[in-house]
């Protein structure tokens, strides 16, 4: 009898189940995933100094090196001259999906314009990254709701 009673709450909790709670619970409720997903966009651009397609946005030419030694001649752009460009970059989460965006104004420059918004979009290695951990979260919220933790 009490095995039969278990299944039956267990049953009426999966009637709680919905794609919006989990997205909530997988996303907008998960800072350190919304900060890791930042983090490894930062890392991307510093490192590889590509956009979301996995393009180079840029490098730096012999004149640019000349007025800045830190700019070496042929390496990738960074887009983290001052830091400012980074530590503007947020993560908005809706009810049913997300938006990585910054404040690109820098000087005269845009940077979304000049080099394209893919600057800070996922690309296919963050984007696999992101399916597994969001597929997991969704596994514990599933989990949640119905052992009723």
């Amino acid at each position: 009898m009490k095995v039969q009673h278990k299944v039956y709450l267990m049953l009426e909790r999966a009637k709680m189940l919905n794609n919006a709670s989990a997205w909530v619970f997988a996303m907008r409720d998960n800072k350190d995933l919304q900060i890791e997903i930042i983090r490894k966009v930062k890392d991307r651009l510093f490192k590889e100094g590509t956009n979301d397609q996995g393009k180079i946005i840029g490098t730096y030419s012999p004149f640019t090196e000349k007025l800045n030694r830190k700019k070496v001649a042929g390496t990738h752009y960074t887009l983290k001259d001052t830091g400012e460009f980074y530590e503007s970059i947020y993560i908005g989460v809706m009810n049913d999906y997300f938006f990585i965006d910054g404040d690109g104004d820098k000087g005269k420059d845009n940077l979304f314009e000049k080099y394209g918004e893919g600057i800070i979009g996922l690309d296919d290695t963050t984007f696999d990254w992101f399916g597994e951990k969001i597929i997991n979260k969704y596994i514990d919220y599933v989990g949640r709701v119905l052992y009723g933790n």
